[in-house]
């Protein structure tokens, strides 16, 4: 049973394949917007209405974000206890994060930064508002909206971003036996008009 006609998030390929093969996906190739919509971000049957990069947010009160160039900054024996990291059960795209420091850090790294005694948030809001108020100094698996919407309410809050820089794209599907299943497609359908896109990319 499903309760939602629409999924946008940080869905992993295999996921989204195997509910394909369950027949629970619409069809998406006959939406009116599919023809103006860039063909580079239609990954199979769906279209990735969005992403986001992850970031380093510091409160510049005590970190100069141009100070953090490379992750091995956050290293730094003066951050110790002063880290944020969130838990990668959070999502796919903290998986992503992990994995792409892994791969270019190298295997040691997280046991570098685990050395630094980090606190373990369990959402990205909850770590950049650490940040926003001077509990913590750096958080290292920002998303920009976070930054926004903290400065904008007067928070000394910068982002960093040392490469290589981690980017989660979002795929839209709708949902076949959803309770509006009409409406999913109309939904999907304005995501990729340009109303659409600033709405969820926030431009």
């Amino acid at each position: 049973d499903w309760s939602s006609d629409v999924c946008s998030s940080d869905l992993d390929t295999p996921f989204l394949e195997e509910l394909q093969k369950m027949g629970e996906l619409q069809d998406l190739k006959g939406l009116p917007e599919k023809a103006r919509f860039p063909k580079e971000w239609w990954k199979g049957p769906w279209p990735i209405v969005g992403s986001f990069s992850q970031a380093v947010i510091v409160n510049t009160k005590f970190v100069d974000p141009k100070s953090i160039k490379t992750w091995a900054d956050i290293l730094d024996p003066k951050y110790r206890d002063k880290v944020v990291i969130i838990t990668p059960a959070a999502g796919l795209g903290v998986v992503t994060f992990y994995t792409n420091l892994i791969d270019s850090q190298g295997a040691d790294f997280l046991k570098k930064l685990a050395a630094q005694n980090p606190t373990v948030v369990a959402t990205s809001v909850e770590g950049s508002q650490l940040v926003a108020a001077g509990e913590k100094w750096i958080y290292a698996n920002n998303v920009a909206y976070n930054t926004v919407a903290l400065k904008a309410k007067g928070a000394p809050v910068e982002d960093a971003y040392p490469p290589p820089v981690s980017v989660v794209p979002y795929p839209a599907v709708a949902m076949k036996n959803g309770p509006n299943p009409n409406a999913a497609r109309y939904m999907v359908n304005w995501l990729l008009t340009k109303e659409g896109q600033r709405a969820i990319c926030g431009q």
